[in-house]
């Protein structure tokens, strides 16, 4: 438990820099999760939750990796083939 602690204590030490929340509000940056975990589960469920559609945890993984690769802003065949060939 000493161990967690000093983990912890030690990565808040090592990002404190980060973590001017009253200036990013003051901003208007979003700083919370909220709205990710939201956008997450919306697209997870946009690929993968279709009528009649069945995943193994591999194939719904694949999906979700295409469906990420034809989001970006690059070309999706690079990416992919980047991806694959650097593993």
């Amino acid at each position: 438990m000493r161990e967690k602690h000093r983990q912890v204590t030690q990565e808040v030490r090592h990002n404190v820099h980060r973590m001017d929340y009253p200036s990013y509000r003051g901003k208007g940056w979003l700083i919370g999760s909220g709205h990710i975990e939201t956008a997450r589960k919306t697209v997870v469920s946009q690929c993968l939750k279709g009528s009649g559609m069945r995943w193994s945890e591999a194939g719904a993984d694949a999906v979700c990796c295409l469906h990420a690769l034809f989001k970006r802003e690059v070309d999706p065949g690079d990416a992919f083939w980047e991806t694959h060939i650097a593993a």
